[in-house]
């Protein structure tokens, strides 16, 4: 599902509401049907006006008051290669491998975006950033740490909702 404005989710909630009167919804089920709606348009104007950050776009985690982007854990890195016995058998260190994993896969969770690929800048006289989000429609947007965005920003780039993003609005 593509991300969309304001005012395409209330002109989409309007048909419905339309569409449900023409159909000859009662009065009482039409209320509670108005109700949903007012919530659902409160519950999305409140998604779009959510300050971006990083972790919406790309599994991370925070260390010392940083974001650190998470690489997904490869099996074949020699960090989770154990040489052991006489026969010096490479073997893999499951420990390590499934707990960076697990780590991996819950930040991944919580992003809101699908991306193709993103580039990192590092000023560094600073510890400002400067990201560059590549979406899978092909556009892109430029994040840096310093700057207030909203998800709101985002919309005419039309980025592709994950699960998880899809769930905080609908």
């Amino acid at each position: 599902m593509k991300l969309i404005s304001l005012i395409e989710k209330v002109t989409e909630l309007e048909s419905q509401l339309k569409r449900c009167k023409s159909e000859g919804m009662s009065f009482t089920d039409l209320q509670t049907l108005k109700q949903s709606i007012l919530t659902q348009i409160f519950l999305f104007a409140n998604f779009l006006s959510q300050k971006l950050e990083i972790l919406m776009f790309v599994p991370c985690k925070l260390v010392d008051g940083v974001w650190v982007v998470l690489e997904e854990p490869n099996p074949e890195n020699k960090k989770y290669r154990m040489i052991v016995g006489e026969e010096k058998e490479d073997i893999l260190d499951l420990h390590s491998f499934d707990s960076d994993l697990k780590e991996y896969q819950e930040a991944k969770s919580k992003c809101l975006f699908e991306i193709e690929s993103y580039t990192k800048n590092i000023i560094k006289s600073t510890s400002w950033h400067e990201y560059r989000f590549a979406f899978t429609n092909g556009k892109y947007f430029d994040f840096e740490d310093d700057t207030i965005y909203n998800v709101e920003c985002l919309c005419e780039l039309e980025p592709t909702l994950t699960t998880e993003g899809e769930n905080k609005f609908l």
